[in-house]
């Protein structure tokens, strides 16, 4: 017999032992018996390899619905287990889902761009009003918007489109919330902002040639808008407010206001309250006015009522424009102004707020309700 003979028969001997030892190991796992030994009594063989990690779970699923708003993504699975190595890693956590928007036509979905800084930015409720004025109809929007974020947003927009399933446009309405009021650097430019988790009401009204067909609006098309500016501080003139909703021109009118008391911290003049009475359905109900032209010493009081809405309320927010003695009422203007397009929704707002942004101060006691 050769050497390579005798060399290939003893490595085809090892081939054996080493298939019999492997089988002998996995027959004893197999069974899952705890005997280290053989049935024979010969030593057993070597345990398996270690499991492989089990695989992540998957992430969570993203909400339904078409108001992309977003939301938290769903959490990601946890990690598979393990034999002797490392768990597998956990899954991807799934994409937000959606923030609803109450609305005053719930058969209608919403479609959201939000331009700017206003990815934060989410509308709470939207409700659209209409009524015969002469040969035309008379058409208001209200909306609730809030800063979801962790950045001061300001000057937010909004724009809305009440459309048909194939787009047709069947009303649009624009404009700037009111919010609390901020000024530039050192300053006296005023703009109104809105902290996290502070919310702004918009006003919007307009004439259509028909009554809008609330069973044809398909789709509530909206863009948000606002902007991050630096070195904002809160504006510390604005005056105090303790009111409290009344029904006006006597009882059982159905008619209620907010009346009270506005007091002066720094000498203004040009005082103008906006209020936003929530209904029983959480929505806004419209936009309430008062208006003191005269100048307000600090320290003075003015007895105040606003217009009035025909439901009741016992919730509000309401927000103060005024001109400061100083330095005059001037703003800092939204980026962009100088467009057509935003030349159009400053003047609009213009002529509906009286050439004042409707601003609040929440930290001074301007904003009642503790929403």
């Amino acid at each position: 017999m050769s050497l390579s003979t005798r060399y290939e028969r003893g490595l085809g001997y090892r081939f054996v032992l080493l298939a019999w030892v492997v089988a002998a190991g996995c027959a004893l796992a197999a069974c899952g018996s705890d005997d280290a030994s053989s049935p024979g009594g010969e030593p057993g063989g070597s345990g398996g390899d270690a499991g492989a990690g089990g695989v992540g779970g998957a992430g969570g699923s993203a909400g339904s619905g078409g108001q992309t708003q977003g939301g938290s993504g769903g959490t990601g699975g946890a990690g598979g287990s393990a034999g002797q190595s490392a768990g597998g890693s956990a899954g991807t956590a799934g994409s937000g889902g959606a923030t609803s928007t109450n609305s005053s036509i719930p058969g209608a979905s919403f479609e959201f761009t939000k331009e700017g800084d206003a990815q934060d930015v989410v509308l709470v409720s939207s409700n659209f009003l209409q009524k015969p004025s002469g040969g035309q109809y008379y058409q208001e929007w209200i909306g609730e918007v809030k800063n979801t974020g962790t950045k001061l947003l300001c000057h937010i927009q909004a724009t809305v489109s009440l459309q048909t399933g194939t787009g047709q446009e069947l009303a649009k309405l624009d404009g700037f919330a009111n919010a609390p009021p901020y000024y530039s650097g050192t300053g006296s430019l005023m703009t109104p902002c809105a902290g996290p988790g502070v919310s702004g009401g918009l006003y919007s009204n307009n004439f259509g040639p028909s009554e809008v067909p609330l069973a044809n609006v398909a789709k509530i098309v909206v863009t948000l808008g606002a902007s991050v500016y630096p070195n904002m501080t809160p504006a510390t003139a604005a005056p105090t407010i303790a009111a409290q909703p009344a029904e006006v021109y006597g009882t059982g009118s159905g008619y209620w206001a907010l009346k009270g008391k506005a007091t002066a911290t720094q000498s203004i003049s040009n005082l103008s309250l906006k209020t936003f009475p929530y209904g029983p359905t959480g929505l806004l109900t419209g936009q309430l006015g008062a208006t003191n032209l005269n100048g307000m010493a600090a320290g003075s009081s003015w007895d105040f009522e606003s217009t009035a809405v025909q439901t009741k309320f016992t919730q509000w927010m309401v927000f103060a424009d005024f001109m400061t003695s100083s330095g005059g009422n001037a703003y800092l203007m939204p980026p962009g102004w100088q467009t057509n397009d935003a030349k159009r929704k400053l003047s609009n707002q213009t002529i509906r707020e009286r050439a004042l942004w409707h601003n609040a101060s929440t930290s001074r006691g301007v904003t009642l309700d503790p929403r």
